[in-house]
């Protein structure tokens, strides 16, 4: 296959939020969230048009008076909001104000961007999915957006972190053997990695491996989550000895053994503590 034509699947998207100043531009030291994970998105373009008949015309040209972009986001699985603090409460956009969101996803090494601008809120639904777990619906309006792509140096969309935060990566499908949790992140500067735990859904039979994969390497660092009886809840813990990612250096979990489909865990979320 030619190098310029490449399969694309969209296996996470990773969005950010800022107000608008006055021109337009975004406040990228007051973000409202960012880092978000995100899941069934939509992306939806409009031409809103008026058509004109002239004298003795058949039929009517339409003509483009002005566009509409529509983001639908099913889930958003963590808000991560800048500045942290436990007074903030769950984001709900504000009447009349304009945002700018940045939404950046990855396929076959090349990395896409898109910046929407004049972006405002048109719905935020909190839905209950099962006795744990909430579905959290948000929806945007925006007036125009701009593209960038690449293949080196994908952006790094992390937040710089504090002295210490947490970071989380998810999984509601079964645990394949190969396959990663939900998340990848990178931060500007180095990030010391000191404890992850999981919880889940457990699998049965055998317990469940996950592997840390540095800069898409894996590392001997390991969480095993022991097997249980089906849909009952486990947890896991483990030290990672203050390993070190790398100012831009990915950082991922990779699912290395596990019994197989039929029996594995599923629903689950790991977090993990940096500084």
């Amino acid at each position: 296959m030619s190098r310029d034509n490449i399969p694309f699947f969209l296996h996470e998207a990773v969005l950010t939020l800022y107000p608008a100043a006055a021109d337009g531009s975004s406040l990228t030291d007051v973000a409202v969230w960012s880092g978000a994970l995100a899941t069934q998105l939509k992306l939806r373009s409009t031409l809103e048009a008026m058509k004109i008949m002239g004298s003795g015309e058949a039929f009517a040209t339409e003509h483009h008076i002005d566009e509409e972009h529509l983001i639908e986001i099913e889930r958003t699985w963590i808000l991560r909001k800048v500045p942290a603090a436990p007074a903030i409460r769950d984001f709900m956009p504000a009447r009349n104000q304009q945002y700018v969101l940045e939404i950046v996803w990855q396929a076959d090494g090349v990395w896409y961007k898109r910046a929407y601008l004049g972006v405002t809120g048109r719905s935020v639904a909190l839905t209950s999915r099962g006795t744990n777990q909430f579905v959290v619906e948000q929806a945007f309006r925006a007036q125009r957006f701009q593209e960038t792509d690449g293949t080196t140096g994908p952006p790094i969309y992390t937040p710089t972190p504090q002295p210490e935060q947490s970071i989380g990566f998810f999984r509601e499908d079964p645990f394949v053997n190969g396959e990663y949790l939900l998340g990848t992140y990178r931060w500007a500067t180095n990030v010391v990695l000191n404890s992850a735990m999981v919880i889940g859904s457990a699998g049965q039979g055998a317990p469940t491996v996950l592997t840390l994969e540095l800069g898409g390497v894996l590392t001997d660092k390991t969480i095993t989550i022991a097997a249980g009886t089906a849909n009952v809840e486990v947890t896991a813990t483990t030290g990672l000895g203050g390993i070190v990612a790398t100012a831009g250096q990915s950082v991922r979990w990779r699912i290395t053994s596990g019994p197989a489909p039929e029996n594995a865990m599923w629903l689950a979320a790991l977090t993990m503590q940096v500084n």
